[in-house]
């Protein structure tokens, strides 16, 4: 017995929303089942057409295995197209939308691996098995199929790697730009603190406010802000808090 999920390349559906495939197989008869429509049968079914028909069960397991696989590649590749997009963006500054973008990718690539490699041990199950029908083209075609399959695990894991470092790299730029812009408010508040402790200090409404009967007062004291406030900015500079 031996059974195969692939992705769904039905019109309208997740790629990712699976089709399962039963088979049971003995020396000369093969027993399929499935539910839904599935493009590698239906290409199976068109090469029997075409005379190309399977010449043994083992044979048609790895046909079967082999259009599964030549299937699921367009849909790998196009995640990789995808993440490669988003490097692309994200050296261009333009983050917009990318973390959506990426949760999606690595959902697609986490659902599509999680039956990748269960596929990949019922070949090579198969492919070991003592059935004396069981001939060496077919046992070298099933192993193929499996590499195939591995090979297409093997890139969904890499694209699962590569959207996380697309996220973090994300999530450190948005955490690099949010520090900057605390930084800048923390310099503008550390400036106009003492300003305003200055100006608040001479508005209290008490006597003995020096210049209230001098009308350079008023001059007097918004240069002396303007120096007070030059005098931060140099040493700002000169700690190194500003560039």
């Amino acid at each position: 017995m031996s059974w195969q999920c692939r992705v769904n390349l039905n019109p309208g559906a997740e790629p990712e929303d699976m089709i399962s495939t039963r088979l049971w197989i003995e020396e000369k008869r093969v027993i399929g089942v499935w539910i839904r429509p599935l493009k590698a049968i239906s290409d199976l079914f068109d090469a029997i057409e075409a005379n190309r028909a399977p010449v043994s069960p083992g044979d048609l397991v790895a046909k079967l295995a082999l259009r599964l696989a030549d299937r699921a590649e367009p849909t790998i590749a196009n995640l990789n197209e995808r993440i490669d997009e988003l490097e692309e963006n994200l050296l261009d500054e333009t983050l917009s939308a990318s973390k959506g973008a990426i949760a999606d990718i690595r959902r697609s690539a986490i659902t599509l691996r999680r039956y990748m490699f269960p596929q990949r041990d019922a070949l090579t199950s198969f492919e070991i098995e003592d059935l004396p029908w069981l001939t060496d083209r077919d046992r070298s075609r099933i192993r193929e199929a499996a590499d195939r399959v591995t090979r297409l695990g093997e890139e969904l894991d890499a694209i699962r790697d590569r959207a996380q470092v697309v996220h973090d790299q994300i999530a450190d730029k948005r955490s690099e730009t949010l520090n900057r812009r605390m930084f800048v408010l923390s310099v503008v508040t550390s400036i106009f603190l003492p300003l305003g402790l200055l100006t608040g200090l001479l508005g209290i409404n008490v006597g003995g406010i020096p210049g209230t009967g001098d009308p350079w007062a008023f001059s007097i004291v918004c240069g002396l802000l303007l120096l007070l406030g030059g005098a931060q900015l140099w040493i700002f500079k000169r700690l190194g808090m500003m560039r």
